[in-house]
């Protein structure tokens, strides 16, 4: 490029020299580019600078992050250069080549700075337990602000996904654990509170049996039907059909209830799952 920068000045000062020696009034040789003429001195001049610029655009090298002071060195070079000069550069492309490249590379710096924060965040998470909810929260509100050049260079996003996934399953359980402590303890104080009644009724009964033999007998046989008759009662109030639904913490007695949607099941049933009566249909 600098040997036909070298030809063309050449050339430029033998057709001066030659104008230089003609008859007395003959224009002299004009820079194809200008519309005034140049003598070989001013030519010159304006070759070298644009040589110098050149010069400049070609030490830029490989593009890096390092590169902004070359870039703008002879950005600033040949925009302050002659509009002659300015055409005498003959690799203003790889200039401008340069310029987009490096400021390719800023915006992907941001945007590794920018992912490298949702990693940290998801990293913060640690291991996850039913403490682990505002933690996931915000990374996962990060990770959803962030447009999409930025999500794809986040390098840990399945972490995230991952802990969602077990702090789910570890509510899940929590709620069952719950569902099955409470179902227990609702059996165990019905059975205490039997257990009770029929220790009671039975100081009546044994206390009614010394007064009298006879009458005793006849008490014991009416204890013995009246439990019997009881027993029937709760087998029947138990087995009584209810509705519910796979989620809900009510049993209602009326199909339509709310205008829900219900699967049938038996007191008893509903009872042991810890479901409570709906105010509105059962009372």
């Amino acid at each position: 490029m600098k040997n036909k920068i070298l030809s063309f000045l050449f050339s430029a000062i033998i057709l001066l020299s030659i104008a230089g020696c003609g008859s007395e009034g003959a224009s002299p040789v004009s820079n194809p580019t200008e519309s005034s003429t140049l003598s070989a001195s001013e030519l010159s001049a304006e070759i070298s600078e644009a040589e110098r610029i050149m010069e400049l655009i070609n030490n830029i090298g490989t593009v890096s992050l390092d590169s902004k002071e070359a870039i703008e060195s002879a950005r600033s070079q040949y925009d302050n250069s002659s509009e002659q000069v300015q055409s005498l550069v003959q690799n203003l492309d790889s200039l401008v080549e340069a310029e987009k490249k490096y400021s390719e590379l800023v915006i992907l710096e941001e945007n590794k700075t920018k992912a490298k924060e949702i990693e940290e965040s998801i990293t913060s998470i640690g291991s996850v337990s039913l403490d682990s909810k505002d933690s996931i929260a915000a990374a996962r509100e990060k990770y959803d602000a962030a447009p999409d050049e930025i999500k794809e260079i986040v390098s840990n996003y399945e972490d995230l996904t991952k802990a969602e996934t077990t702090y789910q399953s570890l509510k899940e359980n929590q709620s069952k654990k719950q569902t099955a402590s409470k179902s227990t303890s609702d059996s165990s104080k019905k059975s205490s509170s039997k257990s009770n009644s029929s220790s009671s009724s039975s100081k009546k009964e044994s206390s009614k049996s010394s007064s009298s033999s006879s009458s005793g007998k006849k008490e014991s046989s009416k204890s013995n039907s009246s439990s019997s008759s009881s027993k029937k009662e709760s087998n029947k109030s138990n087995s009584k059909t209810v509705y519910i639904t796979k989620t809900g913490k009510r049993y209602h007695y009326n199909g339509n209830c709310n205008g829900g949607t219900y699967i049938k099941s038996t007191l008893s049933e509903a009872k042991a799952r810890g479901l409570t009566p709906c105010k509105k249909c059962v009372g």
